[in-house]
């Protein structure tokens, strides 16, 4: 699993807040094999809204076409 923790420390996330596994199957079926990075990203921190939406928007699972 990928580390976090400099991203956790500078946005002070205290727990895991991500997509359910079920929920990265979509993608997967969409795309195939996903880079471990972007699973362990959507998977931890994925659904933490003060971090994902600050510049850019996350694309949530199952808005992936």
């Amino acid at each position: 699993m990928t580390n976090f923790s400099t991203i956790k420390k500078l946005f002070h996330i205290t727990e895991s807040n991500g997509f359910a596994d079920s929920e990265m199957e979509a993608v997967k079926n969409i795309f195939g094999a996903l880079p471990e990075v972007f699973v362990d990203y959507y998977t931890e921190l994925g659904k933490i809204q003060n971090l994902n939406h600050t510049q850019d928007l996350l694309i949530v699972p199952e808005r992936f076409q």
